[in-house]
């Protein structure tokens, strides 16, 4: 019989096969706003005619390169703010989305209207801001791709004229397919990939922190199949407390995540899954009949039951789940 905990993990490994295919849209959308350079970059290229017959390793050449790279940065760097500009704007939809998406399915796991505890936006704002994913910040993922679309470039360049070849050569060594260019679009999707795990992963984290008063730890889920790490392989499985587990994304293009272990249905296979039966309103019509037979008026004790603490209502919840 399903568990609650498995319910829930099911649901987050379904919800986390769609967001690893918003990357490859995330990563998509980037590679379409920097290709738009990329006939810009070709026309600058076959332009560089003086390059070929000037003497290689010469103060005056090293100069003529210095500003051709100049003009390549300002034909790819547009291209590069409008690729970054279109995923913060996606992934800044995944982190406000993110935490109401956890917090349903632990809500249809457990089959009541849980009270749950959300992310601040002060909170929401970091994990783009602020959040390091795989040792780096979101601003440091983009500025890496972006100097290394550069410098291959102008590596590219340089080879190709100590190399003697012609500047179509060299155009198309970089421009053409499986050229110096597809790099850089291969390497987008390793932004993506990793960034979107980070944000995501870092969205729900918050959510479980946040409610700790329920979970009794997160377990790792990796995505088991021909492509996964050692590293995520080890720890598939294994439960943490909250706030000691390892960050995730474990590596670039990550797929695994955490999911929260509810208290009171054990470790995923240990309780079957409650179904329909809403404890937090069996809770609220034992403490509310409680409180008449103390002799409050229904409404006093109704606003008394709203007045309690979240903590309160689950432990109450919590009592309510036992005794069923």
């Amino acid at each position: 019989m399903t568990t609650a905990n498995e319910t829930i993990r099911d649901a987050l490994v379904r919800h986390q096969v769609y967001l690893i295919r918003l990357a490859g849209t995330i990563r998509n959308g980037m590679n379409d706003n920097l290709d738009k350079t990329t006939d810009e970059l070709a026309g600058l290229l076959l332009k560089q005619t003086h390059l070929r017959e000037m003497r290689i390793l010469s103060s005056a050449y090293e100069k003529e390169i210095a500003k051709l790279v100049r003009q390549i940065a300002r034909v790819r760097n547009p291209g590069h703010s409008r690729a970054e500009q279109y995923a913060r704007k996606e992934l800044s939809k995944l982190v406000l989305g993110e935490a109401d998406f956890t917090a349903s399915y632990i809500r249809s796991g457990i089959g009541e209207d849980i009270a749950l505890s959300y992310p601040t936006d002060t909170t929401i704002n970091n994990i783009l801001a602020l959040g390091v994913y795989d040792g780096k910040t979101v601003d440091q993922w983009f500025t890496g791709w972006k100097d290394g679309d550069l410098g291959r470039i102008e590596k590219a360049v340089r080879s190709g004229l100590i190399a003697g070849n012609t500047l179509d050569q060299i155009t198309k060594d970089i421009t053409g397919p499986g050229g110096t260019l597809d790099i850089t679009r291969s390497t987008a999707e390793t932004l993506a990939r990793t960034i979107t795990n980070g944000v995501t992963n870092a969205a729900r984290n918050d959510l479980y922190e946040r409610n700790s008063d329920i979970l009794t730890g997160i377990q790792y889920v990796a995505t088991l199949d021909g492509r996964t790490t050692e590293i995520c392989m080890s720890r598939d499985g294994k439960v943490y407390k909250i706030g000691e587990q390892p960050s995730l994304p474990a590596h670039p293009n990550c797929r695994s995540l955490y999911a929260p272990v509810v208290d009171g249905f054990g470790v995923a296979g240990d309780r079957p899954s409650i179904g329909g039966t809403n404890f937090n309103q069996l809770a609220r019509e034992e403490y509310i009949a409680k409180r008449v037979e103390k002799g409050d008026s229904p409404s006093d004790a109704s606003k008394r039951w709203g007045d309690l603490s979240n903590s309160a209502k689950n432990r109450m919840r919590n009592e309510q789940i036992a005794a069923w």
